[in-house]
């Protein structure tokens, strides 16, 4: 019994300490990718058309934008502009005083505007009456040629 929880004990240290290593190698990683980001200044944003500096990577994609224009896109709809992957996830780096920082923002579906859901229900009842309207008028065409027959 002592032996079987010595060897739980090391199963459990060894799977926690695999775990606590690949955890920093992706942190690593990422650290990677962040500098290699800012090292390349040649990369313009698809939505602005500028030099992109205070970046924002679509968590799904990669794509890279200007953090600013993705959030602003962002308002009106959460898939890429450049491959319309849905996003929720934007990672924004940035460079301050020298280092990189590196902040995920999870962005939320953006509400319809009363306006829209408005017009939303405005269509969806109009269509109903269209409809109800089409239907009587093929009842009358059938009853019109029962009787002629």
């Amino acid at each position: 019994m002592g032996k079987q929880k010595i060897n739980e004990n090391l199963i459990s240290q060894e799977t926690s300490s695999r775990t606590q290593k690949n955890i920093r190698k992706q942190e690593i990683k990422e650290q990677d990718d962040v500098i290699n980001i800012l090292q390349n200044p040649e990369l313009n944003c698809s939505i602005c058309y500028s030099s992109i500096v205070d970046q924002g990577i679509v968590q799904n994609c990669q794509h890279v934008f200007c953090f600013q224009c993705i959030k602003q896109w962002s308002k009106q709809n959460l898939t890429c502009p450049q491959c319309r992957a849905d996003f929720t996830k934007v990672i924004r780096i940035w460079k301050k005083s020298q280092l990189a920082k590196q902040k995920t923002y999870t962005f939320k579906q953006p509400k319809q505007s009363n306006e829209v859901s408005n017009s939303i229900f405005l269509i969806q009842q109009l269509s109903q009456l269209l409809l109800l309207l089409l239907d009587i008028d093929l009842e009358n065409q059938i009853d019109s040629e029962n009787e002629i027959n």
